[in-house]
């Protein structure tokens, strides 16, 4: 029943995701403020020569904040960057209105996602990698 269900979800399309999400969240009372809030830090002990580096991040999430006026620019860009159907690139411009971010593409080189929020912000977008 697990993977019947997982090769669902794969074949699901971006915007239906998108529903998927938020049905899921509600069903399970989730609020997305909930998501966003960084979990409190814990004490940190006195550091030493001894101690390992910290690792360096080598996966990176674009997100999208806001699209400003240029909400047809900011479609393309992402369907050409992504590959994705017209609708599909609307659908998932659209999830981040009335001031929600919406991950565009995740696990991506630092360098890919540089790349892919400049082209964002060149078209008007409001994005940033983390």
């Amino acid at each position: 029943m697990v993977q019947n269900l997982v090769e669902m979800i794969q074949n699901l399309k971006v915007s239906e995701l998108v529903s998927l999400n938020e049905e899921l969240m509600t069903a399970f009372g989730i609020d997305k403020s909930m998501l966003s809030a960084a979990p409190a830090a814990a004490p940190v002990a006195a550091s030493s020569s001894d101690a390992p580096a910290a690792a360096e991040k080598t996966a990176f999430d674009v997100k999208l904040k806001g699209i400003g006026g240029a909400k047809l620019a900011v479609i393309k860009v992402v369907k050409e960057k992504l590959g994705n159907s017209l609708a599909e690139a609307k659908a998932l411009v659209e999830s981040c209105a009335d001031g929600k971010m919406a991950v565009i593409k995740g696990g991506l080189s630092k360098d890919e996602a540089e790349a892919l929020k400049k082209d964002l912000c060149d078209a008007g977008a409001d994005a940033l990698c983390e």
